[in-house]
């Protein structure tokens, strides 16, 4: 099929040509069909808008503070670009109007009752009468139907975008230093400030609203209604939430319509516990409700796991006319996103085997059960799209972007076949001649002429952005597999980043520099290798962690470094740490890679080698110990070998991968002086790091870490004993001095350490080095004043 990220790219083109531009103040999409005169609203559809944010939110549209170019009609992400956009509003825009805070918005102190209301899934109480009349606010907030459960779990999807969005500008317009600012620029980010600030106050003050018709529309009152008493108005004060078992009996709800609550409870503990937002309202009030919530979670949990255990077995029954592949997947995927464990079961692997399994030739699967509201059978549309979206968002983990897991990625194997074939079948059906000038999907279960419906076009193009994501991991992962990679950091579930638009579990904040410095003691005071790793590496990918973006990239001139210092200065270890606190594989690259088939085909192995990094995504890379790929070439030509012609063709390469800016990578070497200055040149190398055996400073904070876990007999050193040791384990290596530390703490008997290799290294090498490094002469000086007590120097002129 074709490739999934130019679909996705077409598929939200034509969700900006589904906006609703006959009113443009209210930032909403519809159909491309003409509205029909008995919707209460002509000009706002909720859940089409709703689908619509969280498809931009999926793909990053909003992610720029100028994502738009009205010349060109054209909106460009890091990763897409979108052509053909006639219609465009901003993330500000779609939120104000939402909660009520511009003009045209729908008005009425409880905003949420007002967008419930005006969408086509509120079923009005028999006596409203005149079904285009306004529904007052009392009516609004004390009806409860099931089916609003495609609205509500769906506007907490929309406000977890949108007030990440918020939260994320405000720290940007945070970070600028006032006097650094023109007055004007200072007026123009407070009242910025204020506007975002009041768009966030909006979401605490409704969220009581939207928690209580979460809940509201699953008591036992509601969903044990006969059908016909479900237009009838229902009391503020109601009933006990039903039980899982009343919620498998209710002809009124369905998994695909509870799937939509457990999306709504997940991106409801975001809000809450992730971006610190405080309910408005009685605390009482908002006491009662988190309790309802812990009690909806637990039956639902119970309900999605029943609905699994019961499909599973029914499925074993050839021909069984109640087993429901719809259900199955919807089931799973709402099981998964309640049960953290779940994914790591068996039958979570039966079920997605399962579902794929029943998929049609075409891509499509059996529509599956569906609850009807009325006495036209009319039922809720369960699209072959959505359910390919809950299969893509059981089997895709964020995590599969960065660290390497083989394990996982067998059933993401299975699984892209069927999401290729759902691709396939919306590349085949899509419609770019619809009514109203617009483009887009219908749904299979319809399948109207020229007609595009703005929640499968949203779905749409979430599903091929997942596609595309997914494809990118597997492909990541097939390629990691043909290298010796380090153990991978398994990552917690805490530390996986979220995807804008996937509801995942709320995740704690990734602190890199804390991480950093637990693992690295700064080695030198004057080079600060750690420190300039932290800053122009670490800094730039925490801001883009902090974001959720899909990929982290490193800034342009933190990409790629030569790291050089005497033998046993610990180059591996630093490199090793530091791939570690980013939870990316690292790989390790030596001669051996190269000229594995002979040095006559070292050219060609190098550009295999060269085309598999330029393929990955958030990876290490350490070429270690390949001074000869690297080294200085020689204007005589009789002196040149077949490696000082592959220096030549190493230096595209090396320019490449670092303008791709997906990695980053090391050159490790003893003997910086020796490595080619074409190599050396900023652009193909962002920066020199010297690392040399531990300073003072640093062998002191080794021994004081080291002391509290080996004190064995109570004893501890004095300031005297720290002092000595200091001085003592001078040029040491990190795991002699931790070693010493110790055994001088048990009064164990200790073998002088042998440092004349450090010492041959500094008299033949160290001043060649730092000259040939890109350290400021004064930090030169020093660090030549810190090898003087080495005895190499009797005269303090040539520092």
């Amino acid at each position: 099929m074709t490739d999934p990220k130019i679909w996705c790219e077409r598929a939200l083109s034509s969700l900006f040509s589904l906006w609703n531009s006959e009113s443009g103040n209210h930032h909403a999409w519809r159909t491309s069909e003409r509205v029909s005169s008995d919707n209460r609203n002509h000009h706002y559809f909720p859940t089409a808008t709703f689908h619509s944010v969280m498809a931009f939110g999926d793909c990053g549209v909003w992610d720029l503070e100028k994502p738009f170019d009205p010349g060109k009609k054209t909106v460009k992400t890091p990763d897409l670009k979108i052509v053909d956009v006639n219609n465009f509003s901003s993330y500000d825009e779609v939120f104000g109007t939402l909660v009520n805070q511009t003009s045209g918005s729908l008005g009425g102190a409880d905003w949420v009752s007002a967008v419930i209301g005006s969408s086509s899934h509120f079923m009005p109480p028999a006596d409203q009468g005149d079904s285009n009349a306004p529904l007052d606010e009392p009516n609004m907030r004390t009806h409860y139907h099931p089916r609003q459960a495609l609205v509500i779990g769906r506007l907490f999807q929309a406000l977890r975008i949108l007030a990440g969005l918020a939260i994320h500008e405000k720290e940007r317009l945070l970070e600028f230093v006032d006097s650094d600012s023109t007055e004007q620029q200072r007026e123009q980010r407070q009242t910025r400030l204020v506007l975002l600030n009041s768009l966030l106050a909006r979401v605490e003050e409704g969220l009581p609203s939207a928690t209580q018709h979460l809940c509201g529309i699953l008591r036992k009152n509601i969903i044990t209604a006969p059908v016909a008493q479900t237009s009838q108005q229902q009391p503020a004060e109601m009933s006990e939430i039903a039980t899982a078992a009343e919620l498998a009996d209710s002809p009124l709800v369905s998994p695909f319509m509870l799937l939509q609550i457990a999306i709504g409870l997940i991106e409801r503990d975001v809000l809450l516990e992730r971006f610190g937002l405080k309910p408005r309202g009685e605390a009482i009030l908002i006491l009662q409700l988190n309790k309802d919530v812990a009690t909806l979670k637990a039956h639902l949990k119970q309900y999605f796991a029943g609905e699994v255990d019961k499909l599973m077995s029914r499925r074993q029954i050839p021909l069984y006319p109640h087993y429901d592949p719809a259900s199955l997947a919807f089931s799973t995927h709402g099981r998964n996103l309640l049960d953290d464990s779940f994914a790591s079961e068996s039958v979570f692997r039966a079920c997605i085997e399962a579902v794929i399994g029943d998929q049609y030739a075409d891509g499509t699967w059996p529509a599956g059960r569906s609850p009807t509201f009325d006495d036209t059978g009319t039922s809720i549309q369960q699209p072959s799209v959505a359910i390919a979206l809950s299969l893509a968002e059981c089997l895709f983990e964020p995590s599969l972007l960065v660290d390497y897991r083989s394990e996982s990625f067998q059933l993401v194997s299975d699984g892209l076949g069927a999401l290729r074939k759902t691709g396939l079948y919306l590349v085949n059906s899509f419609s770019a001649n619809c009514h109203n000038s617009s483009s887009g999907w219908v749904s299979d279960r319809v399948r109207w002429p020229k007609v595009s419906e703005t929640w499968i076009t949203a779905m749409t193009a979430r599903l091929f952005h997942l596609l595309w994501l997914t494809e990118r991991a597997f492909a990541r992962h097939e390629r990691l597999k043909k290298y010796s990679l380090r153990p991978p950091v398994r990552l917690s579930k805490a530390r996986r980043r979220s995807i804008p638009g996937l509801p995942e579990a709320p995740r704690l904040e990734v602190d890199l520099r804390s991480e950093w410095s637990k693992a690295i003691i700064e080695p030198d005071q004057h080079a600060q290798p750690a420190e300039f790793l932290a800053r122009k590496v670490l800094d730039p990918l925490q801001k883009q962690l902090d974001r959720g973006s899909n990929f982290v990239r490193p800034a342009e001139d933190g990409v790629s470094f030569i790291i050089f210092g005497p033998p046993g200065s610990g180059k591996t270890f630093f490199i090793e740490h530091f791939a570690k606190v980013l939870g990316w594989p690292l790989i390790t690259l030596n001669p051996g890679h190269f000229i594995k088939k002979g040095l006559e085909f070292i050219e060609a192995e190098a550009s295999g080698i060269f085309d598999d990094l330029m393929h990955l995504d958030h990876t290490v890379i350490l070429f270690d110990e390949c001074d000869e790929l690297f080294r200085m070439r020689t204007e005589d030509a009789g002196a040149r070998n077949i490696l000082s012609f592959a220096t030549a063709s190493m230096l595209p390469k090396l320019q490449d991968l670092h303008d791709a800016r997906k990695v980053v990578f090391f050159l490790g070497t003893n003997y910086l002086a020796h490595v080619d200055v074409a190599v050396r040149r900023p652009g193909r190398f962002d920066e020199i790091l010297f690392l040399d055996r531990p300073d003072d400073v640093a062998r002191r904070i080794h021994i004081e870490r080291t002391l509290p876990a080996a004190q064995l007999d109570g004893s501890a050193f004095s300031e005297a004993d720290i002092e000595s040791a200091v001085a003592e384990t001078r040029g040491w290596m990190i795991k002699d001095i931790k070693s010493y530390a110790r055994a001088h703490l048990s009064k164990s008997a200790w073998t002088e350490i042998n440092i004349e290799d450090y010492e041959r290294w500094l008299a033949k090498h160290g001043d060649e080095e730092l000259r040939a490094s890109r350290l400021s002469p004064e930090a030169q000086g020093k660090i030549r004043g810190r090898w003087l007590p080495f005895g190499l120097y009797a005269d303090r002129e040539k520092m």
